[in-house]
């Protein structure tokens, strides 16, 4: 991130080599790119949309059960997407919508907990309560149920706080 904001060229180059990394250097590439202060443009935002959609592809090829590098990639795809959610909702609202009709469970799992963070729900509460709706009508399997229940859960919360606080 301190590179992104002394040399964007040397931190593009550098964010897009570990998008091609192992699983730990592709978590350091979402990292680097859910900064909220290097997303001041539509083109950073892009950018980084860019490299969560492929970090986001390569989950999905990554044998399953996730061992524990490929979980920390995961849980880290589950808090970025929002951020770009936020600071560019007319281009990151597609491109999370693309992801949010995933059939892997994985995938799903990150969207849920996207779709939980309170950054996310102050923007659109309506549009994360349907999104999680649609999530919750797909089946689901395994430990994962837990954890997309917990997330819906929380998402009907602040949906009930925001929409309370509206009005």
């Amino acid at each position: 991130q301190m590179v992104g904001d002394a040399d964007s060229g040397g931190y593009d180059r550098l964010v897009a080599k570990l998008a091609a990394g192992s699983p730990l250097e592709q978590r350091a590439a979402v990292a680097a790119v859910a900064e909220p202060r290097l997303l001041a443009s539509a083109e950073a935002v892009r950018r980084g949309l860019r490299i969560l959609d492929k970090t986001t592809r390569s989950l999905t090829q990554l044998p399953k059960p996730l061992d524990e590098k490929a979980r920390v990639l995961r849980q880290a795809l589950g808090y970025a997407w929002s951020v770009l959610v936020v600071a560019n909702p007319e281009l990151g609202k597609p491109a999370m919508e693309a992801w949010l009709r995933s059939s892997d469970v994985d995938v799903r799992w990150l969207m849920a907990q996207n779709l939980a963070k309170k950054r996310l729900l102050r923007l659109d509460s309506a549009w994360c309560a349907e999104w999680s709706r649609r999530l919750r009508s797909k089946s689901q399997t395994g430990s994962r149920r837990s954890s997309a229940s917990k997330a819906r859960r929380k998402i009907e919360k602040h949906v009930k706080h925001w929409t309370s606080d509206a009005g």
